[in-house]
């Protein structure tokens, strides 16, 4: 979403969802917004695989959420991911299968 420059509104949708399961209220994450676009962002290494395998499904469906992942995203995903010790065929594994997943909910959301 940053890497772009710009935050659309899906991609504000999902930021609001993401905060607000985590209990962050509205208020809060326009400062976090702000600051971030005004400071940059700091991203701590996460201390599990686990939690790096968390963090990066939400980067990927955060990327996911207007519907591409740019060549800007992508490209930041990878330097991102490289430094938890994932490789480029496992980013665009976790991308297809996040993908599909996204995909396989909008198609049972239309179904109903």
């Amino acid at each position: 979403m940053l890497s772009d420059g710009i935050i659309d509104d899906k991609e504000h949708r999902l930021l609001e969802k993401m905060a607000l399961s985590k209990g962050i209220s509205p208020q809060k994450l326009s400062m976090i917004i702000k600051t971030v676009q005004e400071k940059g962002l700091y991203i701590p290494h996460p201390k599990t695989t686990e939690a790096a395998k968390e963090f990066l499904k939400c980067l990927i469906r955060m990327c996911l959420a207007d519907g591409k992942i740019k060549p800007s995203e992508q490209t930041m995903l990878k330097k991102l991911v490289s430094k938890m010790g994932y490789s480029d065929i496992d980013i665009n594994m976790m991308i297809k299968k996040e993908r599909s997943k996204l995909y396989s909910t909008a198609k049972s959301v239309i179904k109903q």
